[in-house]
């Protein structure tokens, strides 16, 4: 009899671990995380051949990075300023019309300009990585996942950051504004160097 209670505890042990551990529903969301997760990597990897190339943390935006020469090419960096890299739908020749995918905006941290900034605006020798995944469907569906990986997973873990995931975003003149709602498919991410 033992035997049979300890393998019914082994059976629903296995299976509450195996539900708790994969939903079906994400099956099109985690390619699409770690597609994203790739793309912050470049970025930062972007910020820190600028800096690297004498190009000084206060004049770091996505425009300074496109002026350097330091983007890959098909990097976009449109007027907004945003940066992003082409989609499917996208070629090189269309310039940065037609995106669909995830846009960044990288600014540093002395340009943001918002008073409710001011914890960031005090990280001197930082930046800060807005990422918004809203445009790609598999991430849309899903933001409360999105959200919770690009800020735990990629940006404190990976880029050893501080993430802010209440519906911030850059506005014109870099300026942080907050919508105070989550669960949007937006996160800033702000990274010493």
């Amino acid at each position: 009899m033992p035997y049979f209670v300890s393998s019914i505890i082994a059976i629903v042990s296995a299976v509450v671990i195996i539900f708790s551990r994969f939903e079906g529903g994400n099956s099109d969301v985690i390619p699409e995380l770690e597609k994203v997760k790739s793309m912050m990597k470049i970025v930062d990897g972007y910020v820190d051949t600028y800096l690297a190339s004498g190009g000084l943390i206060e004049n770091l935006s996505s425009v300074a990075l496109r002026d350097s020469g330091i983007l890959l090419s098909g990097s976009c960096v449109s007027t907004e300023p945003t940066l992003y890299f082409p989609s499917v739908n996208m070629t090189v020749d269309a310039g940065c019309t037609g995106h669909d995918g995830v846009i960044f905006q990288v600014a540093s941290t002395q340009m943001a300009t918002a008073g409710s900034a001011s914890a960031i605006k005090s990280q001197l020798s930082s930046y800060v990585m807005f990422v918004k995944t809203s445009p790609i469907a598999a991430l849309n569906s899903n933001p409360q996942l999105t959200e919770t990986y690009i800020a735990k997973e990629v940006c404190e873990k990976t880029l050893f950051g501080k993430a802010y995931t209440n519906g911030n975003h850059l506005g014109t003149n870099f300026a942080l504004k907050s919508s105070n709602y989550d669960n949007d498919g937006m996160v800033i991410c702000v990274i010493a160097k």
